[in-house]
């Protein structure tokens, strides 16, 4: 990049200097680059936060299915929910977590963002007609800095209007020091601000020093600097940090560079592809959960002589007819018709399993029919223990006799 200031050329006497678009073009890039962080960070989450939910979904839609269909039906779907259970969605813990990182980075870069449109502003906002009036370097290269105690009509605007802020009395020293440092509505004598300029040198200390503008000037973590004698920008951009603490600069910058790193570090998947069923013959727990609840064999499963049976069977069971292997069984599951009455509050008309995405409603429903399994159960279970004890009574009563 070239130089900030040193290429400040051809100016009218009305307008001071004036500034070559490339001469700010690196500030302006580090600055979108950081205006875009966030809306990023926003979209990548949104994606993962949507795979989480995916996978909770189809999870409770396999428990819909398997706890309202028949006994002998949803028998069948245990070795393939077994399978599916592999498949984890982050807890809410990861994912707050993962929030709280976002946030983080996303708010120091803002700040160091705020810290590029300061010097930005700093030099764009050059005014003079000669070379005692330049900003950081005039046209020759030299320092802008004249006399004692005097920073000339360079810089900040200020946060609010004031006599000194007008004319030809634009940006006084005073001024412009007490209102680039102090806090909103406090003031500050300007030969004290030696540590808090927004505007850091590159040894981690303010660039003003007794109303003085220091020989050099660094910003953006380092990546970003201007050299009072050589006189040349440059910034360095990475598509991704490769580790935290390796930047310099003031330690604002650094933090911001880590809180990005550490973000980077928590990323979350952002993908989700539902299991293919006929993938599951190869899964050890499904072969396991195919002996135990389709073979009703409850000995323990060996590897060596229960594999290749128990994959021949899952091959059988789960066979895809589909070329785009969407299995029928997503299909059988998906097309589920859900009464409406029990999830939401209309009273008629179903909806199919599959169109249902809200977690709360598919929690409403396996709790429904839950519930309904219990007292079906509990109905059936009933009679079967009256009869029971009719047959007792019976049984001893010819014992009797």
């Amino acid at each position: 990049a070239n130089s900030v200031c040193h290429n400040i050329r051809n100016g009218s006497s009305d307008s001071g200097y004036l500034f070559h678009t490339r001469d700010l073009a690196a500030a302006v890039r580090a600055s979108g680059k950081i205006a875009g962080y966030s809306s990023v960070e926003e979209s990548k989450l949104t994606e993962a936060n949507n795979a989480r939910e995916k996978i909770i979904s189809d999870r409770l839609r396999l428990a819909i299915f398997a706890a309202a269909s028949s006994t002998e039906r949803a028998k069948n779907f245990a070795p393939f929910q077994v399978y599916v259970r592999k498949q984890r969605a982050p807890s809410a813990t990861e994912f707050s977590a993962a929030v709280a990182k976002a946030l983080a980075a996303t708010h120091k870069l803002a700040f160091l963002q705020g810290n590029i449109a300061e010097f930005i502003i700093l030099t764009a906002t050059a005014y003079g007609t000669s070379t005692t009036n330049g900003c950081l370097e005039d046209a020759a290269g030299s320092t802008v800095i004249k006399g004692v105690n005097k920073l000339p009509k360079c810089g900040l605007k200020a946060v609010e209007p004031s006599a000194e802020n007008t004319a030809g009395n634009k940006l006084k020293s005073a001024e412009m020091f007490a209102k680039l440092t102090a806090a909103a509505g406090a003031s500050a004598p300007a030969a004290s601000m030696t540590v808090n300029c927004p505007l850091s040198h590159r040894t981690g200390t303010s660039i003003v020093k007794a109303e003085t503008l220091q020989e050099s000037l660094m910003m953006a973590g380092g990546y970003l600097y201007t050299d009072h004698s050589g006189g040349d920008a440059m910034i360095k951009l990475q598509t991704t940090i490769a580790a935290p603490g390796t930047e310099t600069g003031p330690p604002a910058y650094k933090e911001a560079y880590e809180a990005a790193y550490a973000s980077e570090a928590a990323r979350l998947s952002t993908e989700y592809n539902r299991k293919d069923p006929t993938q599951a013959e190869n899964d050890k727990e499904a072969q396991k959960a195919h002996k135990l609840y389709i073979q009703c064999d409850p000995t323990e499963f060996n590897e060596a002589t229960d594999a290749a049976a128990e994959k021949s069977s899952l091959t059988s069971l789960y066979k895809s007819t589909d070329a785009d292997r969407n299995s029928k069984t997503w299909k059988i599951i998906d097309a589920m018709p859900i009464p409406k009455s029990i999830f939401t509050t209309e009273k008629n008309g179903n909806q199919n399993l599959g169109s249902i995405t809200d977690i709360n409603d598919l929690l409403t429903i396996l709790e429904h029919y839950s519930i309904t399994n219990r007292v079906a159960d509990a109905k059936t279970i009933e009679p079967m223990r009256k009869a029971a004890e009719v047959a007792f009574k019976k049984t001893k009563t010819a014992e009797e006799k």
